[in-house]
């Protein structure tokens, strides 16, 4: 599984520069994610904080089982084995983990065109920043967390009949920081709320030159030399600053965000964030109106 990063749809106190794409942390390469649980200090209010994700394990070799292998294990299934049990018992171990989205392999395979495998993403309409159900703990590498996982409510079942991450309605949140053990578990459970799935398609410039060819009766090498003067300037013109608007599709421009101060979330020192530049798209209504199956 594979979890988007945290983008905040409001200006931010402190900013944390936590990456887009969150993904599992590794042997060699630690991978954090932002997580938020309860300060132990005064009234233990709440505290953002960076961790890698996934709780370092030791386990044998297939090949040989005298070999041990560290292994990093990101999502807690069996609460009840003594791996989970002592986490989720203790409401100092529980945190929650916020996500705008997360993904599992597109159940058809393939890659796009950026060529990585093709994603199925789900989302919560109601909530801008959801959040998982989370559990925390030192290691020797530094604090690490997983979130819990259930069964799959109709939404993801389709896509992933093994599981989903146990995601909290706004109302649970507190209950699963500071309820007892029996009232966390209850939190544990396929997600009832309204979800959005969105398929990643195997989409590229080949593609879209060979359907142009085929419906308008061109050349493909024609068609593609058309596809790609179209994507070159629209390239060149948002690049130059500018928006690009084409009708009844929607509009492309570049965001820039300036540099900025912020908090390293792994020791709270001030750090300075690089000036970023990001495009964005805003469909326009008949794009919107197809997206909704209108």
């Amino acid at each position: 599984m594979r979890a988007c990063g945290y983008e905040p749809p409001y200006s931010e106190d402190v900013t944390f520069p936590v990456p887009r794409e969150i993904f599992p942390t590794g042997k060699k390469t630690a991978r954090y994610g932002l997580v938020v649980r309860r300060s132990p200090d005064g009234n233990r209010p709440l505290e953002p904080v960076a961790m890698e994700w996934g709780f370092p394990t030791r386990v044998a070799s297939k090949r040989d089982p005298a070999v041990k292998l560290d292994r990093f294990v990101t999502n807690a299934r069996n609460l009840s084995s003594s791996m989970w049990k002592p986490s989720i018992a203790n409401p100092e171990r529980r945190c929650v983990v916020p996500f705008t989205h997360f993904a599992e392999p597109h159940p058809e395979g393939g890659k796009g065109d950026d060529g990585k495998p093709r994603q199925m993403w789900f989302s919560l309409p109601d909530q801008p920043i959801g959040f998982f159900a989370g559990l925390w703990r030192p290691t020797e590498r530094g604090d690490a967390y997983a979130f819990c996982t259930t069964s799959p409510n109709e939404t993801v079942a389709p896509w992933h009949p093994k599981a989903m991450p146990a995601i909290l309605h706004p109302a649970d949140l507190i209950i699963w920081l500071d309820g007892s053990h029996d009232d966390a578990l209850a939190l544990v459970r396929p997600y009832d709320g309204r979800m959005y799935e969105q398929h990643e398609v195997a989409l590229s410039t080949t593609n879209l030159a060979d359907k142009l060819a085929e419906t308008h009766g061109l050349a493909k090498a024609d068609a593609r030399k058309v596809i790609d003067a179209v994507f070159a300037d629209i390239t060149a013109a948002v690049a130059a600053g500018e928006e690009v608007s084409i009708n009844n599709f929607g509009k492309f421009k570049l965001k820039e965000t300036p540099e900025r101060q912020g908090r390293n979330p792994s020791n709270g020192e001030a750090i300075t964030i690089a000036a970023q530049r990001k495009l964005t798209f805003a469909p326009g209504k008949q794009t919107r109106d197809r997206m909704n199956g209108n």
